[in-house]
């Protein structure tokens, strides 16, 4: 696969955007596919990994809050797994970056009590983690009443 290929992937998906979805999505797809077009030719495997060695110089606190944009959006399970295998996987992001995440994610009052209440690193991605799978078991309750009770 070349990176042509991707962006005719992500045409389609614009296609189907522009019909239901919000306008902020197809102005990041349209981003995403000009600075495509400079690559078209190139294997995206080759591609893949020259983006991460990039994003890897890449300031770790705007990778940070790259990082909770990406949780924020992550409606599925499987979106938030990709996402958070590489936030544990990126030694670069330090323990205040965690707390800033964890902070903003998790809704709590301070980045201090945040880091008050989960001091290692594992405490501070499980406590991310967990808030992700409350939030969708919250999602899915409801969910489950308004097919059962339409009504309301």
């Amino acid at each position: 696969m070349i990176v042509s290929d991707l962006d005719a992937l992500l045409g389609e998906l614009r296609a189907m955007y522009a019909a239901t979805g919000p306008a902020g999505v197809l102005s990041d797809l349209d981003a995403i596919r000009k600075q495509l077009k400079a690559h078209s030719e190139v294997d995206l495997a080759a591609f893949t990994r020259e983006l991460q060695s990039t994003l890897e110089q890449v300031d770790p606190k705007v990778r940070a809050r790259a990082y909770l944009k990406s949780i924020e959006a992550a409606e599925t399970e499987d979106a938030f797994d990709v996402v958070f295998a590489q936030l544990s996987a990126d030694r670069g992001i330090k323990a205040d970056d965690l707390n800033q995440i964890g902070t903003a994610f998790s809704k709590f009052k301070s980045e201090e009590k945040f880091a008050k209440a989960y001091k290692t690193r594992k405490a501070k991605l499980d406590k991310i983690a967990q808030t992700f799978h409350d939030k969708q078991a919250f999602e899915s309750r409801g969910r489950v009443i308004d097919e059962l009770m339409p009504w309301q």
